[in-house]
C-alpha cells in the first residue's frame, strides 16, 4: 500500500479483493 492512500481506499481495495475471492470460489475449476 502506497503512504498516500487512506483508510476508505485500503478498505474499499480489502472489500473488493474479497469478493473477488468469493466469486472465484463459485466458480468451478476447469
Amino acid at each position: 500500500m502506497t503512504p498516500e492512500w487512506d483508510g476508505d481506499t485500503q478498505d474499499d481495495i480489502w472489500k473488493a479483493s474479497n469478493e473477488l475471492r468469493q466469486i472465484l470460489k463459485l466458480i468451478p475449476k476447469s
